[in-house]
Parts: C-alpha cells; structure tokens; sequence
C-alpha cells in the first residue's frame, strides 16, 4: 500500500540530496509476510508491513519495530448509476456485505441509509486479496472490533478465510477489476484509489457521521491514537471517537533488522535508513501536494517507541540472564 508515498519520497531526496539518495534502494513492493521473510533471510536492511510484529517476536528475530504511517483503507464500488462519494455505509452494513448476510444494492438496511439515492437491483460482489496482506489486516480488524460474529467466525489476520466473493492477487488486480466489475465492492489504499478513479463510499464512524476518506479526516484519527497505543502491537485501533475521523484507518510499522554479525555494515545501513526517514518525517507538504493521504507519524512517537523497545529488550535480558542456572 506504502510503495507509491516512499518511491515519492526517495525521488524528492534525489533532487534535494543526490549523494543520500544514492545509498537508498527502491522500496519493492510486495506483501508484509514476503516482505518479513526477506529480511529474516538477509535479503533486506528493512521493510514496511501492516502487520505488527508482538514484542516476542521482534526480540526473536533481533528486530526494531516502530510506527511510521497512519493510512486509510478506501471502500470503493463500482454501483452503475451511483457517484463517487454519495453512497452511504453503516459500519454494519459493511460487516453484513462481506459476511455476505446482504447480496443485493437495494437491500432495505442500505436504501435505509441513501434515501436519495436509487439503488439498482444489482449483486454484490466481495472483491478481495487471496494472498497475505497488510490491507487484509486492518480489514479483517475493523470488522472484528464491529462484529462479534466475525471476531468469533472469521477472526483477523493478513490471510483468512473470506466468507464470500472473489479473490485476486494483489491490489493492482483489485484496482482493475473494480473498474469492469458492476456491483463490485472492495478496499483499497485511500490515495490509490484517488487516483486511479474509483468510487468511494461514505463510511459510518464511531460518533455516527458519515466520512469520506482524505488526508485531512486520516490525519485527525491521530489526534485519538494515545502513545501508550503504539506499544502494544498486538492490537489495531479501531474505535476512534472524532466526529472528523475516517473510521478505517491503519498504522503502516517500519522494522529493522539488527545484524550482529556485521555491525558495521549494518550501522551504515542504518544510517541511510535513518536519513531517509528524516527526510520522510519532514515531507508531509511534499507528499500533500501529490495528493497521497498517508501521514507520517510525528517524531516523538517515533523516540519513544525506541526508548521504551531497548528498555522492554534489556528487561528480557536482564531476566533470561537471573532465570539462568
């Protein structure tokens, strides 16, 4: 989902600093179990996933993981007759349209919320990834935190079991057969589907109104996102009470690898690293103005999330270390 806003970033480093910009790599895109597995393997200095990694496994792995973008997940549609932006949806008509409980457009409980609109008689069709993703995650999150059904059936994670609907490879895949599919209903990247055309719908949040995703009501979720929140890897912050917020919003993590076995070439690789986040962390304007409506973390949570990492680390260690016969 991030590849586009970082290939953007590392271009505008091009142009600012041609010396920093040629010791950072191209961001590849690929899925964040694939990417994961590169940098087990040595293949990568580092890779973006919305999947987080619990401390366990960060420690396991020799890992340092941290809060880099807040993004937002667009609901498009493909609905003959209906603009972009003027559909409607009910945080449990979505839940009811991908549980497959509702089949048809006009169904009574979504004409209930789109009294002006004409919803044609058309079938739903569930468009999703088949293959692990970070979209996936967040996805399956929001609809566990809004459905006891789904958290209890289906569950969460970066691949599941989709109850209904079509699976495809990638979000490129989604991207086109949204545009010939009629009836077509998926998520994708909020920026991405700006740009390539897509309807989008008006999603339902947590203070009852409904919103359209952009940078502006993605980047007011931050203000609801406490720093204690960023800790605790194992959950997704779904209810966010702001009568501004887009309700389907993600957090894209950056994790290192911690290579002892060179460390000096891993300090410099670090160090190219951190100059490109730098860089990152100071082109919100930069990427405004393309139109991507992903947000960089600001660089306090960054800090802490560091500080608080090598004191959780050194506590393990200190206690492997008296457990220790």
């Amino acid at each position: 989902m991030v590849a586009p806003l970082y290939d953007a970033v590392r271009t505008a480093t091009a142009t600012a600093a041609p010396a920093t910009a040629g010791q950072i790599q191209k961001y590849v895109p690929m899925s964040s179990g694939a990417g994961l597995a590169f940098l087990c393997q040595g293949k990568a200095n580092w890779v973006a996933s919305e999947y987080p990694l619990p401390l366990f496994d960060q420690l396991e792995l020799n890992v340092f993981q941290f809060p880099a973008l807040l993004v937002g997940l667009a609901v498009t549609v493909n609905v003959q007759g209906i603009e972009d932006g003027l559909l409607r949806l009910s945080r449990q008509n979505l839940v009811d349209i991908f549980l497959g409980n509702i089949t048809k457009w006009n169904d009574p409980l979504i004409a209930a919320n789109n009294p002006k609109l004409k919803l044609p008689n058309t079938p739903i069709v569930v468009i999703y990834r088949g293959k692990e993703s970070g979209a996936n995650y967040i996805l399956s999150n929001y609809l566990s935190e809004h459905s006891e059904i789904w958290r209890n059936k289906i569950g969460q994670g970066c691949s599941i079991h989709w109850p209904v609907g079509i699976s495809l490879n990638s979000q490129s895949e989604i991207v086109k057969q949204m545009k010939t599919c009629d009836g077509a209903i998926s998520c994708v990247e909020s920026s991405e589907a700006a740009r390539v055309g897509l309807r989008v719908v008006q999603l339902e949040n947590e203070a009852g109104q409904y919103v359209l995703p952009s940078r502006r009501t993605i980047s007011d979720c931050m203000d609801y996102f406490d720093d204690g929140h960023f800790d605790d890897y194992s959950k997704v912050q779904a209810h966010i009470p702001g009568k501004t917020c887009y309700p389907l919003v993600g957090i894209s993590y950056s994790i290192i690898g911690m290579n002892i076995q060179k460390p000096f070439q891993d300090a410099i690789a670090k160090a190219d690293f951190w100059e490109f986040f730098n860089r990152c962390f100071d082109s919100n304007p930069y990427t405004e103005k393309l139109g991507f409506h992903s947000c960089f973390v600001p660089r306090r949570i960054v800090r802490q999330c560091h500080d608080r990492y090598y004191q959780k680390r050194d506590a393990v260690a200190a206690s492997n270390s008296n457990d220790s016969p």
